[in-house]
């Protein structure tokens, strides 16, 4: 009882006598009446070397007691022994106090003792709070060998700490995350810091971890396939890969540092540029099985797509459909040797290894197409749906049945970049003429050489060549209703398109065509841009530079006012973000001061929002806009700041923004003095 009262008092003793600074003698001692005094050079030895012995017990005393006393209690007493800004510590209490309280962080369960005590039971922790604890856990200390010894300890314990019982518990509570226990989300802040700050140690002790097992689904090595060899597929189920508490406990770590937390550019395809292939799969055997992991893999893949800019995204939707990356390729889908997910005995999900080939009758069943157009919806994004429905256009003989469920169910929301559009329609007509030239070449060839035995050849040849006729028919039909729905649905277009679809005037030369509906599509094409080109001359608009920065401006904004829409946490703050930027650039928008007040509008809303990084981005925003908009922004905080009438916790919040700008104003700060 007495040592749990004073055991700070008891620390600051031991500590004091270990390892302070050593006393240094008092030369006045050395003088007595004017007479110089000779200190005994063997009692000055015996008295250091037991000032020596007497630190080495205390430091073994200290240390016996550090050990065994709860790491709690040593959090507290070390805390206070650090002192406060008004009563700082001496530098080399700080020291020995740092170094004590990392040993307390690399014991069994270290890091979840020192979140707790700094949360402190608080339901909600606050953007400072989750700072200083990350900064506390990533600090490396003196005294480790490496950066990797340090965090090989460290990390097992932030996973454990997400892939708790209380974790996977609530995954199946709708809006697990609004569950989360503060621990939880400190822990998954203290990744995302650390990813950004130890980027190839991460994937070494956290993504590696998490994802090893789900990276499996990519087939499995030599080794591991000879430890199935003697199984029976005829009697058992295929073999089991991954369990079904596994799975969801990898899904919901996955969500919790994803989805949960603060979005960084480049987290997201760090985490999971090898998994969005395999999370896909498992997002669209749910669909079909009514899995409640459903929803929660569908938040992980929209949050990834969301971020992506359009490139990306077109090449992440391609390694969906082709079962492909850079780095890895998929067994065929009902190959032997193919990863696959199966209903698990629980009601959930597991992954099998494949031990029987299945017979496809053909390429539908490799993936559902209506699940993937469906996916694609929900990624609302009209420019990325286009992009993709070229690349599909490019592969169409291949991929036929998926570009006409796209066309069925995307409809004109895919045709929003013309300039591919017309560029393909150029290419089919191209490719057409020259088939056709080439086809008349080979039947005036037969005929010379062969002369009456060329009707044989062609009545040999013409059942083959119907099939490709009708064939051909069916790409140029496709191509004529594209370029008619596009020009129906953009009625501008830029130089380098119109320069363009001028060539297409020139291949639209159809009508000898077989097929009537072609002949007529082609003839109103003619027709149309021959219009486009009367018009075009008459209405020749200058573009300034100043007009150019306006319209980018004007898109980049409608970008994040989409975003912010959305219903899913890292694509709305992602529209924070892209406004704070443009705040920060200096965007030409931005300084008119209608979008100004819209934009400061929005910030302070978002301020009230209960999701914790919503309002961290918004604070953010509101920092960034004192910064370019110092005087009148500031004015603004400020009357909202001191209102009564203003909920206390808003106002806290809006506190946060002000003191941010406080503290980088530095010796300028009088400059706002009147506003407070």
């Amino acid at each position: 009882m007495i040592r749990a009262r004073h055991l700070t008092d008891i620390y600051s003793a031991l500590l004091q006598l270990a390892y302070g600074p050593l006393p240094t003698s008092d030369k006045s001692d050395m003088h007595t009446e004017n007479k110089l005094v000779i200190p005994d050079k063997s009692a000055i030895e015996r008295q250091h070397g037991d000032f020596i012995l007497m630190r080495k017990e205390c430091v073994s005393m200290f240390v016996r007691l550090f050990e065994r006393e709860d790491p709690f209690r040593s959090l507290e007493a070390l805390t206070m022994l650090l002192g406060s800004p008004l009563h700082p510590a001496p530098k080399w209490l700080k020291n020995v106090c740092g170094r004590f309280l990392t040993q307390i962080l690399l014991r069994p369960n270290g890091v979840k003792s020192v979140m707790n005590f700094m949360i402190g039971g608080e339901s909600e922790v606050g953007l400072t709070q989750f700072e200083t604890i990350s900064k506390l856990i990533l600090s490396v200390p003196a005294q480790a060998k490496s950066s990797e010894d340090y965090f090989s300890i460290i990390c097992p314990q932030l996973l454990n700490i997400l892939q708790s019982t209380s974790t996977l518990s609530s995954l199946q509570i709708p809006n697990f995350n609004n569950t989360t226990l503060p621990i939880v989300k400190v822990a998954a802040f203290t990744i995302i810091r650390m990813a950004d700050k130890f980027p190839v140690i991460t994937k070494k002790f956290i993504i590696a971890n998490i994802f090893n097992t789900l990276w499996q689904w990519w087939g499995l090595t030599p080794d591991d396939n000879q430890s199935f060899q003697h199984y029976d597929s005829s009697t058992d189920l295929d073999p089991l890969i991954m369990d079904e508490q596994s799975l969801q406990l990898t899904i919901a770590t996955i969500h919790h540092i994803l989805v949960g937390s603060e979005p960084i550019p480049g987290l997201l395809q760090m985490f999971l540029e090898d998994s969005v292939v395999p999370l896909y799969y498992l997002y669209s055997f749910t669909c079909s099985s009514k899995s409640f992991l459903k929803n929660i893999v569908s938040d992980i893949l929209l949050a990834y797509f969301g971020i992506l800019n359009i490139n990306e995204g077109v090449e992440g939707l391609k390694e969906i459909l082709l079962r492909k990356t850079k780095r890895r390729i998929a067994p065929n889908a009902g190959d032997v040797g193919e990863i696959y997910f199966a209903p698990g005995t629980a009601g959930g999900v597991v992954m099998r290894l494949r031990m029987i080939a299945l017979n496809f009758s053909n390429i539908e069943t490799s993936i559902d197409v209506n699940i993937f157009v469906d996916f694609l919806k929900r990624i609302s994004n009209n420019e990325l749906a286009g992009d993709f429905f070229m690349y599909i256009l490019n592969d169409f003989l291949t991929l036929l049945q998926l570009i006409l469920s796209m066309i069925e169910n995307l409809g004109s929301v895919i045709l929003q970049k013309p300039g591919q559009i017309i560029a393909f329609v150029n290419n089919v007509l191209e490719r057409y003429h020259q088939k056709s030239s080439r086809v008349k070449q080979e039947a005036s060839g037969n005929k010379s050489i062969f002369g009456e035995l060329g009707n044989i050849v062609k009545d040999i040849d013409e059942e083959e060549l119907m099939e490709d006729e009708n064939e051909d028919d069916e790409i140029l039909s496709l191509a004529l209703t594209l370029l008619t729905s596009l020009l129906a649905e953009h009625k501008a277009l830029s130089a380098q398109d119109f320069s363009l679809l001028t060539l297409i005037k020139n291949n639209l030369s159809l009508q000898n065509h077989h097929s009537p509906s072609i002949r007529s599509l082609s003839r109103n094409l003619q027709l149309t841009i021959s219009a486009r080109e009367a018009s075009s001359q008459t209405s020749n608009a200058d573009n300034s530079n100043e007009q150019i920065r306006r319209q980018e401006g004007n898109k980049k904004f409608q970008e994040a006012m989409e975003a912010l829409q959305d219903d899913i946490l890292p694509i709305k703050a992602r529209g924070l973000v892209i406004l704070k930027e443009m705040v920060l650039e200096k965007d030409i928008i931005m300084e008119e001061g209608e979008n100004l007040n819209k934009v400061l509008d929005i910030f302070v809303n978002m301020v009230q929002d209960e999701e914790s990084f919503i309002y961290f981005n918004a604070v953010k925003g509101l920092s960034a806009l004192t910064d370019i908009h110092g005087e009148k922004i500031m004015k603004k905080l400020t009357a909202i700041y001191v209102d009564g009438s203003q909920n206390l916790d808003n106002r806290l919040r809006i506190g946060e923004a002000i003191l941010q700008t406080i503290q980088r104003c530095g010796d300028v700060l009088g400059k706002y003095s009147e506003y407070f």
